[in-house]
């Protein structure tokens, strides 16, 4: 069974892969997400980012950089945060799937790979071959990078 919510909590440097879809240099964070004609604004996905993969942690923001896109499917990857003042107190890094009914602007599920040995196998279902790598992680320095401009991001907030 495919996890939706993977709290485990862990320093945001956790390494993102580049790889299909996702530009090799700098991410590009928080982008609208568009399809038929359709999109749907950051502040909708980021709130419902923080309502599945940060539920709990009151204050808690999230960004996200796309990986790819299939029909009513948009890959992404998300960083949350929760503070204490300046400190971060809790965070999670990890890949999502999120389905979106592009007739009605709005996002209708996030799904997202289990803990431990899960994580590979759901991975491996949840996402297309294409990104494999990226979820994977395996490029360390395109993981870096695009981590630390999901953090910078945040930062700006």
């Amino acid at each position: 069974m495919l996890a939706h919510f993977h709290r485990t909590a862990f320093a945001a440097s956790v390494a993102l892969a580049s790889g299909c879809g996702a530009t090799a240099g700098a991410a590009r964070v928080d982008e609208p997400l568009s399809s038929e004609g359709r999109a749907l604004g950051p502040a909708t996905l980021k709130a419902k980012l923080v309502a599945e993969l940060a539920r709990g942690h009151d204050g808690a923001r999230c960004a996200y950089a796309k990986l790819g896109q299939r029909g009513g499917e948009v890959y992404v990857w998300a960083l949350c945060e929760a503070f204490d003042g300046a400190r971060v107190v809790w965070a999670v890094s990890q890949p999502a799937v999120v389905a979106v009914d592009w007739s009605a602007g709005a996002v209708v599920s996030i799904r997202v790979p289990g803990d431990g040995d899960q994580y590979p196998k759901d991975a491996e279902k949840l996402f297309p071959e294409s990104l494999q790598s990226v979820v994977l992680q395996r490029d360390i320095d395109g993981a870096n990078r695009r981590v630390r401009a999901l953090e910078e991001a945040l930062a700006r907030e």
